[in-house]
């Protein structure tokens, strides 16, 4: 599969991509500017990055954001604390520190909030 520069352009900064695919495609970007051309590996990772970032992703992404009620933010914040203190999921909790308002991708709030330790957990809270 053969990209252009054009295309890969428009996935530059794309605010689903996380901080190293955001640096992978700056990389290639000067690689296009220097005339290199790009290797299989890198079209599959480009590749990965237009399929994070296609409509559907996006719109499933929108839809999870605008289901995330008081009750799911209830929940996440219970186990933001219960994490604080564990150890676990840092980066999550890094993220809160800074915003408050943040909201977790479904895959993310399914990990922590879902799993069996969790559950208990809440179930506490629930019950005081």
């Amino acid at each position: 599969m053969e990209f252009n520069q054009i295309e890969i352009k428009k996935l530059a900064g794309h605010k689903l991509l996380n901080d190293w695919e955001k640096g992978f495609i700056e990389s290639v970007i000067g690689q296009f500017e220097k005339g290199y051309k790009i290797s299989s590996n890198q079209e599959r990772i480009i590749k990965r990055c237009f399929d994070k970032t296609s409509e559907d992703e996006v719109r499933k992404i929108e839809e999870w954001e605008n289901s995330f009620d008081a009750e799911k933010r209830r929940i996440f914040d219970i186990c933001v604390r219960y994490y604080k203190q564990a150890g676990y999921f840092s980066h999550v909790v890094d993220k809160v520190a800074k915003n408050n308002n943040y909201i977790p991708n479904e895959k993310t709030f399914a990990k922590m909030c879902e799993n069996k330790y969790a559950k208990k957990v809440l179930v506490v809270c629930d019950s005081e």
